[in-house]
């Protein structure tokens, strides 16, 4: 749990390399990478295999921008090939958080408001430290949400 903020390569001390980020071929923005796993996890099915060939796959962090993952190859996988809606790509609700236990925007204010805290973000903090949690293929980042949370808050 205590790495769940952080990619792979921050974890290694290696941060945002150059190798590790890659420029939106639609808007020009920086890009994190993505394991595989998630990018292939969350396509639609009937989404062109072609698609899914390029050895690297990154994140567009524009909420704007119609892409959500770009390929070292030049594939371009938008929001409307994918099985979940993406939450920071979206403007309207409902908007997901945490895509491992169902966790919305809305859920995380009515809580707040109602009590003055967010028990879905402990709730979720004991289930990924107990290993319960798949964010590796459920979440569209590939990372988990405790952060992201954490800014819905």
């Amino acid at each position: 749990m205590s790495h769940c903020c952080t990619t792979p390569n921050e974890q290694t001390g290696n941060g945002n390399s150059q190798e590790h980020l890659s420029l939106c071929p639609t808007n020009g923005a920086a890009g994190r990478e993505v394991p595989l796993t998630a990018v292939a996890s969350l396509v639609k099915l009937e989404v062109e295999p072609s698609l899914l060939v390029d050895p690297k796959y990154f994140l567009c962090p524009d909420p704007s921008c119609a892409a959500v993952y770009f390929g070292s190859g030049g594939a371009v996988i938008t929001k409307e090939q994918l099985r979940v809606r993406v939450g920071f790509k979206e403007s309207e609700g409902p908007i997901t958080w945490c895509y491992c236990f169902g966790v919305t925007e809305e859920k995380i204010h009515q809580e707040v408001r109602a009590t003055g805290r967010c028990a879905s973000k402990d709730r979720i903090v004991a289930e990924v430290r107990a290993g319960r949690c798949a964010c590796h293929v459920k979440n569209p980042t590939g990372g988990c949400c405790p952060c992201d949370i954490a800014k819905a808050i």
